[in-house]
């Protein structure tokens, strides 16, 4: 299991600092029930409910998402 750290305007994820950006108006783009793409300075990168945020476990990826922005 692969854990984010959440900071301002970002996450924290594999010793790398990733800032949320937005193409077209959108922040990321949900692909499944378990993945979403998030939007970051570094392209867009593919998180699945195999990543946890700040230790927490997450089953739905809408709860993944909001977690991960709020």
């Amino acid at each position: 299991m692969y854990n984010i750290t959440k900071i301002e305007g970002g996450f924290l994820y594999n010793e790398r600092e990733y800032t949320f950006i937005e193409i077209d108006g959108l922040q990321y783009t949900i692909v499944s029930d378990t993945q979403a793409h998030i939007y970051t300075d570094y392209g867009i990168i593919l998180f699945d409910l195999t990543c946890s945020i700040n230790e927490q476990i997450f089953t739905d990826i809408n709860q993944f998402i909001n977690d991960l922005y709020g």
